[in-house]
């Protein structure tokens, strides 16, 4: 048997499966399970291997006085593997939450470790079943694929665009007309230490970077698209545009 890493959320979910296990079994009432890559070596051992489905199959280590305490019962069972059987029923149904799928417990078979280590195949993992300090038997799901929790995501859904729509590239500009955008008008810059900044009363002058009657510029969304000059209409300021501008982004403002 080989081994596999598993995430420790679906170590979790199989202990489980070793939990439903051992409540079928009245022998293991008060067991301690610790989950192992592989199953250690139980001298003078017994297993059962039941075939879930073509790519799981689970067995029963057991040490021989355990198994013989198995068959007496309470309840009294006539065989292993009458006794074993609600247990791995027990525990296929927890593995059946963690693989998404129906599986079916098969015909339990009994052979050696030996035998039952070329049957399992695919990669295991294991618990051990401890009662106090004595290793008991362990619980091996094996499978010929590797475990995985896959986390749920919900696929995207989108509409889908109408046969004949037109790029938007082919739309004529027009369809922007009547969106609206911020128009400045700038006299000129100025260059302020804080100390002059805080020093500044009712009256203070702040010279400009503007000679006199040099036009203004005027911006659209902080880029310069024209020049004018300052005139007065109806006792409100407008600017008279005497150079329109192409948009060259070296020349926008910062």
């Amino acid at each position: 048997m080989s081994t596999m890493t598993i995430p420790n959320e679906v170590i979790s979910h199989l202990e489980s499966a070793t939990t439903a296990l051992t409540r079928q079994l009245s022998a293991g009432s008060g067991w301690t399970i610790e989950a192992e890559v592989a199953p250690t070596e139980i001298d003078g051992s017994r297993v059962v291997v039941a075939m879930l489905a073509d790519d799981v199959r689970i067995a029963l280590m057991m040490m021989s006085p355990f198994a013989r305490g198995l068959i007496v019962g309470p309840p009294p069972a006539d065989s292993l593997e009458e006794a074993l059987e609600l247990g791995f029923a027990a525990a296929a149904r927890v593995l059946e939450s963690v693989l998404g799928r129906t599986l079916t417990l098969g015909t339990l078979t009994e052979s050696t470790p030996d035998e039952a280590v070329r049957s399992m195949g695919g990669a295991t993992i294991s618990f051990r079943l401890l009662d106090g300090d004595n290793h008991v038997a362990s619980f091996v799901i094996a499978t010929s694929f590797d475990i995985t929790v896959e986390p749920e995501v919900e696929t995207p859904v989108f509409d889908q665009i109408p046969e004949g729509s037109a790029p938007l590239a082919h739309h004529p500009v027009s369809m922007l007309a009547d969106v609206e955008m911020g128009v400045t008008v700038e006299l000129g810059r100025a260059k302020l230490s804080v100390a002059e900044i805080l020093s500044l009363t009712i009256g203070s002058v702040i010279e400009l970077d503007r000679l006199a009657g040099s036009p203004v510029d005027v911006l659209v969304n902080g880029t310069l698209i024209a020049r004018g000059e300052v005139v007065v209409i109806d006792e409100e300021f407008g600017v008279r545009v005497s150079e329109v501008l192409g948009y060259e982004p070296d020349r926008a403002r910062r």
